[in-house]
């Protein structure tokens, strides 16, 4: 039996989200069903979508499994997959994350200094997937969704349950459950400004989750906002090469280079160091302040470590071009 016409195109999203096959068919069928040839790897289409899964990607460096876990130590995995929607984004979390991710992600109750969380987040616990709004500054649900797959009702509870009891000294964070807590608590209004600040290039931010699977080979990876929150750093240990990843993100359907607003400003001498700009800081694009921005926003990708000769380089090493190499 022949290969499907749209084999190169499930490649490709199945190496930027860590989809199994099937699921990564089933998209792209339904997107070329469509008529749409860049809905086959979506990006988000609000600021507030935009916003709250950039505020996850930033939430793996303190959700991230530590040395002196229990269980064996199998290097920083936070998302095993991500499956983009339009509107909306399923994610799949390693085990033993669930806990440390919203311990990272719960905002405070009232204001305290040395943690924000996510302002606004809010949960409705489902049968079979926890389902992640956000709130905007005036209170009022926004249309962003991200689902997590494999926690329920019950996992909800108890991971709820577990990150409430572990605080001590006065802190509280709040209740995300929405039926629970409708509203914004003192220190979600307080932390507001600054934690959206640090999302700062939020089209970028989300692009990048939305294609973690790029970097799903890395042994660990690290996040955090720099330059006056201005630019989203990731840094990439003992993973992929640079070169690799870059040539993905630049893939016109697949990549987060579509347009005018984004471009590259490249360091490769040692295949270590990339820097991708905004050249638009466009409200719905940015979240920082556009007037006391250091340089334009953007996100950097530093590889630290040896390269890995995993799937995404061995299968790139074999095609000649995309998408067509990979058909």
């Amino acid at each position: 039996m022949g290969r499907t016409p749209c084999h190169g195109d499930i490649f490709l999203r199945r190496m930027c989200t860590g989809e199994n096959h099937q699921e990564a068919a089933v998209a792209v069928r339904r997107a070329i069903a469509g008529g749409d040839s860049r809905a086959v790897l979506p990006d988000a289409k609000s600021p507030s979508q935009r916003v709250l899964e950039t505020s996850l990607l930033l939430a793996i460096r303190d959700s991230a499994p530590r040395i002196s876990d229990p269980r064996p130590y199998r290097g920083h995995k936070v998302f095993r997959a991500v499956s983009p929607r339009p509107d909306a984004l399923v994610v799949d979390l390693v085990d033993g994350v669930a806990e440390r991710f919203f311990r990272a992600l719960l905002p405070p109750v009232m204001p305290y200094e040395g943690g924000v969380g996510v302002p606004g987040l809010r949960v409705v616990p489902a049968k079979r997937h926890l389902a992640l709004h956000l709130l905007d500054r005036g209170g009022h649900l926004t249309d962003a969704r991200v689902l997590v797959r494999g926690i329920d009702q019950l996992s909800w509870r108890r991971i709820w349950a577990g990150i409430r009891d572990s605080f001590d000294n006065g802190y509280e964070c709040v209740n995300v459950d929405l039926r629970r807590t409708p509203e914004l608590r003192p220190g979600e209004i307080d932390g507001w400004s600054f934690q959206r600040r640090c999302c700062g290039p939020i089209a970028l931010g989300s692009a990048l989750l939305r294609r973690i699977g790029l970097l799903a080979e890395a042994f660990a990876l690290d996040v955090w906002p720099g330059n006056g929150d201005t630019v989203i750093n990731v840094e990439i240990r003992d993973g992929p090469a640079i070169r690799s990843v870059m040539r993905f993100l630049r893939e016109p359907r697949f990549g987060v280079i579509r347009d005018s607003v984004v471009e590259l400003d490249e360091e490769l001498a040692d295949d270590s160091y990339v820097r991708i700009s905004e050249t638009n800081p466009a409200p719905g694009r940015f979240t920082g302040d556009p007037s006391s921005l250091l340089e334009p926003p953007g996100l950097v990708l530093r590889r630290l470590g040896k390269v890995v000769a995993g799937r995404l380089d061995l299968l790139l090493s074999t095609a000649d071009e995309l998408p067509d190499g990979g058909r």
